[in-house]
């Protein structure tokens, strides 16, 4: 961790070193695992609709629920997510126990799930007799955390479960004979003598824990409970809803008293809304829509004192609670998580970088476009990379020739692929909903929002000068289709049980050809690519119409399996059906062969909900983001990407390998029995950059011809600002390009000592290849400019400006560290924060960062230098990075997109994992930078080179080492060209 100083070492230590050196050898590379310590997941927003959610009662960590069977752990403070657990079981029910690190979650199974969550150990208690299995639906805790109450869905009984008994935490139940219901709400008084029960029938009932009675305290006419709980003053208090008129009030009720409490009667109306108390009765809260804006409010009792907040851009129609202190947790409809600390303010946590895919589609030259609700993306299947685009979604044509793509919400752009350039004019619209292109590329149509009705508008491509028609209005109008050939135009009218399919001639759009009509809930239907088919999943068949027919009457291809299948797209020759089914809470995806109606069912990790066929391969779009690449012939899957958004993505395969970027990487992690472990933990063991290049060639799906080009030329990624151009020297053929950082000083909290030598390593590094390079450019970063962000803001000006014919030279002088059980190296810059893997995390240099930049770099010839502490355990990672880089390099060069495939990655770390990197009295610099200044200086060396200056370390450091007595072992890797430092300045 410390970079050691050896001037003041003993004779004793001195002795020992030759052993220290047979003893360290082992520890250069260890053993590291050759399986997946379990499964590497993704850690998304929940995927469906949030159910409950809870807040520790020291407001440091949340928790939520939602019907995708999904349990997710918060971190309030850094308002961030924590863990994932996937429960199958899970229905509903949450409480934090106090004084604990136990959560308790209801279960359909009739039992109470306790977790650990620090250690995510499990183990379930039964709420109710063994015969009874209806499922927890309220959960809670006594205020001292020994009682633990649990309704379940039937029985309308409720049960206590004595957690400190030591004869197996005995069950006592309490049942009310005329309420046929499940609870609702719990909530214990605070002496946990009494019990207070709302259940979804709107009854509220209080039972006497040690008398085994029961009351029915509310009397108010027509009150129909959703909150209970006990004031401090043992008072009955709840919240929920009386008749009036068309919609109900929400009002709060004091059942002891038997009067309204007035300071709050203005809350909020109308209905529906969600409500909560704390447990100690003293804050209540409700997230609601007030007057057509999403709004939540907090009262504090006894002075009921709002707290109103509107939350901008968003939808907190959602669960909410409140704990002792009066902080409020809450989930909006779009899963978005918000935290309320006080009166004043709002915090969004931060979300997960994936975003819901709007279009999937393999193009003519294999490679895989994603267009989603704020960027899109195109992965190239020639060389395994990612390019990112401005422009939130897009529609191609069948044969790719044109395309129309949305720029935020307010205009349509089209587009020439064949030709690379725009065409026609960019159309200013109200709210772009949904849109479509035809497969042959002459028509467009989409959907405006207007006046609370839809617009369906369309548009010939091939006119000068186009102009809109509007085809038809209606208040709820759905996604419009194409037929390839046919130039048949689909629009689907109303939802749910009451659906209207028009078919439109495409050359005369405002004539109706005729309809068809539904009377049953359409659950999703999808069109041909080629011929005239329209599938139509309703809530108990999947069926197929020819619409060319006059009377087009349905095929069924499937039967059964309500509500739950769906289907999703054609093949391209549509011989081929894919649907979307769920199986007791298990995803799959469906092929059916229309000719045969059999039907093969693939595991997926998620609902699929957009799918697109390749020549070997189908993508499938999946509801948490990802999209799995699947084997036509083999019917399994390939390996799954991650598209973050703008910059950011992972590869991931079956056996855990993975390659991606480094910000990424924190959405994932290690699950194996519920438990979570760091992606850290095996970084180097399954890190493997080129993954997808790799697969793509053992499955020969490398289908770009020589001299392709990206089918169309968009803007770049919006992320991309000009930035000044310093370190590019006009005119010349070749900028060499020298970062030099030094980090020296360290705060008190970071865990690291100030270090002595760094910052005069970093100038004499600098300094040297200066005298010896007049011509490099230099920029060195010292102490309070060695940020994290300032280093990583010069990582991305490299990555934006450097060339291929480039050589970027990078020098790290500081501290190094290695978490405990990780992988993963970390470079401490100035604003280190701490030695916990989460600050190493948000303040640290990692591995991944500087693979990254070796990857993202445009520059062909690359040499890294680090001087820090365990700065071997990146050795392993950077190489395999190292030799990706020349390999792609190669294929662009066959494919034309560079002039030269020549790249050289050479890397030299100051010690192994296990070991210091050390200064010492005898020498004016560190060990490594005093030998790396003499390998530029030797007079011997007439032309240093990136492998000269390593072989002279090499050998001149053993020899340093050697005469100060400590244990150091330099790590080098040469992958391709040398770099030769002279002959590039020459040129």
């Amino acid at each position: 961790m410390r970079r050691g100083e050896i001037g003041k070492l003993s004779k004793h230590v001195q002795r020992v070193s030759m052993l220290l050196a047979c003893i360290l050898v082992f520890e250069v590379y260890p053993a590291r695992a050759q399986t997946a310590p379990g499964v590497l997941t993704v850690d998304a927003e929940h995927t469906r609709e949030p159910d409950r959610v809870a807040i520790s009662p020291d407001g440091r960590f949340g928790a939520s629920i939602a019907f995708d069977q999904q349990l997710k752990i918060w971190d309030v403070v850094e308002r961030r997510q924590l863990w994932t657990f996937s429960m199958l079981d899970i229905w509903s029910g949450l409480a934090f126990r106090p004084n604990s690190t136990v959560l308790a979650v209801g279960q359909r199974s009739g039992t109470v799930a306790l977790l650990d969550y620090r250690v995510g150990s499990l183990s379930t208690l039964r709420c109710d007799k063994e015969d009874n299995q209806g499922a927890v639906t309220a959960v809670s805790f006594s205020a001292n955390g020994r009682y633990l109450a649990c309704g379940d869905l039937r029985s309308g009984t409720i049960g206590v479960i004595d957690l400190e008994d030591d004869n197996d935490h005995s069950l006592r139940l309490y049942a009310s004979q005329d309420i046929d219901g499940s609870a609702n709400n719990i909530a214990f008084s605070q002496d946990g003598l009494h019990l207070a029960v709302a259940f979804f029938t709107g009854e509220l009932v209080v039972y006497d824990l040690d008398q085994h009675r029961e009351t029915r305290p509310c009397k108010l006419p027509g009150f129909h409970a959703q909150a209970v709980a006990f004031t401090p003053a043992n008072h009955v208090i709840a919240a929920g809803d009386v008749p009036n008129g068309k919609s109900p009030d929400l009002i709060l009720y004091d059942c002891t008293r038997q009067r309204k409490i007035d300071r709050v009667k203005k809350c909020v109306s109308p209905l529906p809304g969600y409500t909560s108390f704390s447990q100690n009765g003293t804050y209540f809260g409700i997230s609601a829509m007030v007057q057509g804006q999403p709004r939540v409010k907090v009262w504090h009792f006894p002075d009921a004192s709002p707290r109103d907040a509107s939350i901008e851009k968003s939808y907190p129609i959602g669960p909410i609670q409140i704990n002792d202190s009066g902080q409020a947790l809450f989930i909006d409809a779009l899963n978005a998580v918000y935290f309320l600390p006080d009166r004043n303010t709002v915090l969004r946590f931060d979300s997960s970088p994936v975003q819901r895919i709007g279009s999937l589609r393999f193009l003519d030259n294999g490679d895989l476009f994603v267009g989603r609700d704020r960027t899109a993306s195109l992965w190239d299947f020639a060389t395994g990379e990612r390019r990112a685009f401005r422009i939130s979604n897009a529609i191609y044509s069948l044969d790719n020739s044109r395309m129309v793509y949305k720029g935020g919400n307010h205009y349509l752009q089209f587009v020439d692929n064949k030709l690379h350039k725009n065409f026609n004019t960019q159309l200013q619209l109200p709210v772009v909903s949904m849109m479509d292109i035809s497969h042959d590329g002459k028509y467009a149509a989409w959907t405006e929002s207007q006046d609370n009705h839809r617009i369906a508008k369309f548009i010939s491509l091939d006119n000068a000068h186009p102009t809109p028609i509007t085809i038809c209005q209606e208040q709820n109008l759905a996604q419009m289709g194409f037929f390839s050939g046919q130039d048949l135009l689909v629009t689907p009218c109303g939802v749910g049980a009451d659906v209207d399919f028009q078919i439109r001639d495409a050359s005369r759009p405002q004539q109706l050809l005729h309809h068809i009509p539904f009377r049953e809930q359409v659950i999703a239907y999808c069109l041909s690519k080629r011929s005239s088919a329209l599938a139509i999943s309703t809530s108990t068949k999947v069926m197929l119409y020819d619409l060319l027919s006059e009377s087009p009457r349905p095929r069924v291809l499937a039967e059964g399996a309500p509500y739950s299948r769906r289907v999703v797209g054609f093949s391209e020759d549509d011989k081929i059906l894919a649907t979307s089914i769920r199986k007791d809470d298990f995803s799959f995806l469906e092929l059916w062969d229309i000719g045969s109606n059999l039907n093969v069912s693939i595991p997926m990790d998620a609902e699929v909900i957009s799918i697109t066929f390749g020549k070997k391969t189908l993508a499938a779009g999946l509801l948490n983001g990802t999209i799995a690449i699947l084997d036509l012939q083999d019917k399994k899957r390939l390996f799954m990407l991650l598209d973050c958004g703008s910059s950011d993505w992972l590869t991931i395969s079956p056996g855990g390998q993975f390659d991606g970027t480094a910000a990424a990487l924190r959405w994932v992690g290690w699950r194996k029995d519920n438990l979570i472990r760091p992606f850290e933990s095996y970084f180097a063991t399954f890190y493997t950059p080129g993954l997808l290049l790799d697969l793509l060639q053992k499955l020969e799906l490398q289908t770009t011809p020589a001299g392709a080009k990206a089918p169309v030329d968009l803007a770049p990624d919006a992320e991309s600002t000009v930035r000044d151009r310093r370190m590019v020297t006009p005119g010349d053929k070749t900028a060499i390009q020298l970062l030099s950082i030094g980090v020296g000083k360290y705060g008190a909290n970071s865990g690291f000592q100030p270090l002595d030598y760094s910052i005069l390593d970093a100038t004499a590094v600098g300094d040297s290849f200066e005298s010896a390079l007049p011509w490099v450019h230099t920029k060195e970063l010292h102490d309070d400019f060695a940020t994290r962000d300032k280093i990583l803001e010069e990582f991305r000006t490299f990555e934006t400006y450097s060339r291929p014919e480039d050589i970027i030279i990078l020098y790290f002088s500081g501290h190094g560290y290695v978490p405990p059980g990780s992988e993963m190296f970390y470079f401490e810059p100035y604003d280190a924060k701490g030695l916990t893997l989460d600050d190493q995390r948000k303040s640290a240099i990692s591995t991944a960062d500087l693979a990254d930049l070796l990857r993202n770099a445009s520059a062909q010839r690359v040499l890294l230098i680090v001087d820090s502490c365990q700065s071997g355990e990146a050795l392993e990672s950077l190489a395999k990075l190292a030799d990706i880089k020349q390999r792609v390099e190669q294929v662009k060069f066959r494919l034309g997109r560079v002039s030269s495939p020549v790249t050289g990655v050479h890397i030299l770390f100051a010690a192994t994992p296990s070991e210091k990197a050390f200064s010492s009295s005898d020498y004016q610099h560190s060990l490594l930078t005093e030998a790396v200044i003499e390998g530029l200086s030797d007079p011997s060396n007439s032309h240093v080179s990136a492998r000269t200056l390593i072989e002279y370390v090499q050998h001149r450091l053993p020899e340093m080492v050697k005469r100060s007595g400590v244990q150091q072992t330099p790590l080098f890797e040469s992958v391709g060209a040398d770099i030769q430092l002279w002959e590039a300045l020459k040129k």
